[in-house]
């Protein structure tokens, strides 16, 4: 009886461990939402997030409340727009002002020697898409992020365990919203 209380305790212990989610396929959303989609972020999610209801006729948007906000920090931080009116869904990306005026307009990650880039001057939805997918796979792939200022010095971007942790959810939010998981 030991014996089987010890594996149980084992295989509980193992299903602890960080939960790794399968990549979802980024190429396909449309940005389409539901009432149910809407409605279940705003009862379950929508507590982790500060909520702006005027910022644009007909659309909600939720920028993370745990986030940095002071404006001589380096940060891009992603935010959930949910027009209402069109049932759609964006995840933007918005920039300190310290990245706009010191930094080059490009996001690095990087790893074993190879330094790959995205712009910071997003045109589009998709766009935007993009920047937050480029910094969520980095995640997942456990490579460095980083500004470079107009000096050439390395600033890193997302450093703690935990700012990987929040950008992670908030982009798994979005994707919940669009019904992509």
């Amino acid at each position: 009886m030991r014996k089987v209380g010890f594996v149980l305790l084992l295989m509980l212990a193992n299903g602890c461990g960080e939960q790794k989610f399968p990549r979802p396929d980024f190429d396909s959303i449309d940005f389409g939402t539901t009432a149910q989609s809407q409605l279940f972020f705003k009862n379950v999610r929508s507590y982790y997030y500060q909520t702006d209801l005027y910022g644009f006729e007909g659309a909600a948007v939720y920028r993370w409340a745990g986030r940095d906000v002071d404006s001589s920090h380096y940060w891009v931080h992603p935010v959930l727009v949910i027009h209402v009116l069109q049932d759609e869904a964006f995840l933007l990306s918005e920039s300190s002002a310290a990245v706009k005026q010191d930094c080059k307009p490009w996001l690095y990650r990087y790893a074993a020697g190879v330094l790959d880039s995205i712009s910071l001057n997003p045109s589009s939805m998709r766009a935007h898409l993009d920047l937050n997918v480029f910094v969520y796979d980095a995640i997942d792939d456990d490579l460095s992020l980083c500004f470079l200022t107009q000096s050439g010095e390395r600033l890193p971007y997302l450093a703690s365990t935990k700012a990987k942790a929040d950008h992670h959810i908030q982009v798994r939010d979005f994707l919940r919203l669009v019904g992509a998981i």
